[in-house]
Protein backbone atom coordinates (compact mmCIF):
# COMPACT_ATOMS: atom_id res chain seq x y z
CA UNK A 1 0.00 0.00 0.00
CA UNK A 2 1.56 3.51 -0.85
CA UNK A 3 2.02 5.99 1.53
CA UNK A 4 -0.62 8.65 1.76
CA UNK A 5 0.78 11.85 0.77
CA UNK A 6 1.32 14.82 3.34
CA UNK A 7 0.67 17.87 1.96
CA UNK A 8 2.19 20.77 4.02
CA UNK A 9 0.02 23.86 4.51
CA UNK A 10 3.19 26.00 4.20
CA UNK A 11 3.58 28.10 0.83
CA UNK A 12 5.43 26.48 -1.79
CA UNK A 13 7.11 28.15 -4.58
CA UNK A 14 5.52 28.32 -8.21
CA UNK A 15 7.48 28.50 -11.23
CA UNK A 16 7.20 32.15 -11.24
CA UNK A 17 9.70 32.62 -8.60
CA UNK A 18 6.81 33.71 -6.29
CA UNK A 19 5.51 32.01 -3.15
CA UNK A 20 2.00 31.24 -3.17
CA UNK A 21 -0.03 30.27 -0.22
CA UNK A 22 -3.45 29.80 -2.32
CA UNK A 23 -5.41 29.68 -5.25
CA UNK A 24 -6.42 32.76 -7.17
CA UNK A 25 -10.18 34.12 -5.79
CA UNK A 26 -9.41 32.19 -2.45
CA UNK A 27 -9.38 35.28 -0.32
CA UNK A 28 -12.49 36.54 -2.53
CA UNK A 29 -14.48 33.58 -1.20
CA UNK A 30 -12.87 32.95 2.61
CA UNK A 31 -13.99 37.04 2.39
CA UNK A 32 -17.63 36.45 1.72
CA UNK A 33 -18.06 32.96 4.14
CA UNK A 34 -17.05 35.11 7.00
CA UNK A 35 -18.85 38.37 6.45
CA UNK A 36 -21.37 36.13 5.33
CA UNK A 37 -21.36 34.73 9.11
CA UNK A 38 -20.34 37.94 10.85
CA UNK A 39 -23.70 39.53 9.38
CA UNK A 40 -25.92 36.76 10.41
CA UNK A 41 -24.66 36.66 14.01
CA UNK A 42 -25.03 40.31 13.99
CA UNK A 43 -28.48 40.41 12.95
CA UNK A 44 -29.60 37.57 14.86
CA UNK A 45 -28.45 39.06 17.81
CA UNK A 46 -30.37 42.13 16.86
CA UNK A 47 -33.88 39.72 16.31
CA UNK A 48 -32.88 38.16 19.74
CA UNK A 49 -33.03 41.40 21.22
CA UNK A 50 -36.22 42.65 19.64
CA UNK A 51 -37.87 39.60 20.85
CA UNK A 52 -36.81 39.98 24.31
CA UNK A 53 -37.73 43.52 24.44
CA UNK A 54 -41.23 43.33 22.81
CA UNK A 55 -42.12 40.39 25.48
CA UNK A 56 -41.38 42.32 28.22
CA UNK A 57 -43.04 45.20 27.38
CA UNK A 58 -46.01 43.60 26.44
CA UNK A 59 -46.05 41.46 29.54
CA UNK A 60 -45.96 44.48 31.31
CA UNK A 61 -48.84 46.39 29.31
CA UNK A 62 -50.73 42.88 30.53
CA UNK A 63 -49.87 43.34 33.71
CA UNK A 64 -50.81 46.90 33.40
CA UNK A 65 -53.75 46.40 32.38
CA UNK A 66 -54.92 43.73 34.75
CA UNK A 67 -53.85 45.51 37.65
CA UNK A 68 -56.33 48.41 36.21
CA UNK A 69 -59.01 46.32 35.53
CA UNK A 70 -58.86 44.66 39.28
CA UNK A 71 -59.00 48.17 40.71
CA UNK A 72 -61.62 49.73 38.14
CA UNK A 73 -63.55 46.36 38.62
CA UNK A 74 -63.66 45.24 35.46
CA UNK A 75 -63.39 45.86 31.68
CA UNK A 76 -63.88 49.38 32.32
CA UNK A 77 -65.95 49.60 29.28
CA UNK A 78 -64.47 47.22 26.98
CA UNK A 79 -67.02 44.19 25.76
CA UNK A 80 -65.57 40.85 27.69
CA UNK A 81 -64.18 38.11 25.35
CA UNK A 82 -63.92 40.52 22.16
CA UNK A 83 -60.50 41.39 20.54
CA UNK A 84 -59.76 45.40 20.77
CA UNK A 85 -56.99 46.83 18.08
CA UNK A 86 -55.42 49.10 20.71
CA UNK A 87 -54.90 51.25 17.75
CA UNK A 88 -58.31 52.23 17.87
CA UNK A 89 -58.39 52.74 21.70
CA UNK A 90 -60.28 56.45 22.96
CA UNK A 91 -61.25 57.63 26.48
CA UNK A 92 -64.58 55.60 25.34
CA UNK A 93 -62.85 52.26 25.87
CA UNK A 94 -62.12 53.32 29.31
CA UNK A 95 -58.61 53.25 31.22
CA UNK A 96 -57.54 49.36 30.84
CA UNK A 97 -57.18 49.60 27.38
CA UNK A 98 -55.61 52.93 27.71
CA UNK A 99 -53.12 51.51 30.41
CA UNK A 100 -52.27 48.78 27.98
CA UNK A 101 -51.55 51.25 25.18
CA UNK A 102 -49.73 53.41 26.94
CA UNK A 103 -46.95 50.81 28.09
CA UNK A 104 -47.16 49.38 24.48
CA UNK A 105 -46.69 52.76 23.06
CA UNK A 106 -44.24 53.91 24.79
CA UNK A 107 -41.81 50.35 24.61
CA UNK A 108 -38.55 50.69 22.61
CA UNK A 109 -39.35 48.28 19.94
CA UNK A 110 -43.32 47.92 20.31
CA UNK A 111 -46.19 49.94 18.47
CA UNK A 112 -50.01 49.79 19.66
CA UNK A 113 -51.05 49.21 16.45
CA UNK A 114 -49.81 45.74 16.34
CA UNK A 115 -51.63 44.98 19.66
CA UNK A 116 -55.30 43.59 20.57
CA UNK A 117 -56.55 43.28 23.90
CA UNK A 118 -58.93 40.80 25.43
CA UNK A 119 -60.36 40.76 28.86
CA UNK A 120 -62.05 38.11 30.31
CA UNK A 121 -63.79 37.31 33.67
CA UNK A 122 -63.64 33.35 33.69
CA UNK A 123 -65.70 33.12 37.47
CA UNK A 124 -68.24 36.70 36.71
CA UNK A 125 -66.79 40.30 37.68
CA UNK A 126 -67.43 40.05 41.40
CA UNK A 127 -65.27 40.86 44.26
CA UNK A 128 -61.88 38.66 44.66
CA UNK A 129 -62.89 36.73 40.85
CA UNK A 130 -60.05 36.95 38.88
CA UNK A 131 -59.97 38.80 35.70
CA UNK A 132 -57.98 38.12 32.78
CA UNK A 133 -56.20 40.35 30.37
CA UNK A 134 -54.33 38.88 27.53
CA UNK A 135 -52.61 41.07 24.81
CA UNK A 136 -51.52 39.65 21.52
CA UNK A 137 -48.83 41.57 19.62
CA UNK A 138 -47.62 40.58 15.85
CA UNK A 139 -44.60 42.31 13.97
CA UNK A 140 -41.66 41.37 12.03
CA UNK A 141 -37.87 41.87 12.79
CA UNK A 142 -36.10 44.96 12.06
CA UNK A 143 -33.16 42.66 10.37
CA UNK A 144 -33.52 40.78 7.36
CA UNK A 145 -32.94 37.17 8.82
CA UNK A 146 -35.30 35.15 6.44
CA UNK A 147 -35.25 32.47 8.73
CA UNK A 148 -37.01 34.02 11.16
CA UNK A 149 -41.49 34.45 10.26
CA UNK A 150 -41.64 37.38 12.95
CA UNK A 151 -42.67 38.20 16.30
CA UNK A 152 -45.96 36.48 17.19
CA UNK A 153 -46.79 37.06 20.97
CA UNK A 154 -49.92 36.00 23.36
CA UNK A 155 -49.50 37.09 26.96
CA UNK A 156 -51.91 36.98 29.94
CA UNK A 157 -52.42 38.52 33.33
CA UNK A 158 -54.64 37.38 35.63
CA UNK A 159 -55.41 39.27 39.01
CA UNK A 160 -58.21 39.03 41.61
CA UNK A 161 -60.69 41.99 41.02
CA UNK A 162 -60.57 44.13 44.23
CA UNK A 163 -64.47 45.67 44.14
CA UNK A 164 -67.31 44.95 42.44
CA UNK A 165 -68.64 45.99 39.24
CA UNK A 166 -70.51 49.24 39.99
Amino acid sequence: MPPIPFHSTRPHRAGSGRWRSHTPGQSVVETAVVLSLLLFILFGSLCLWQHMMTRYTVAQAARAAAFTAATRGGADGIALNTPLDLQTVNPAHGAVAGAARTVIQHGMTTRHGQATLTIRCPHGCTRNAPVVVEITYQEGYWAPVPMLPGIDLTLTASRPLERDVP
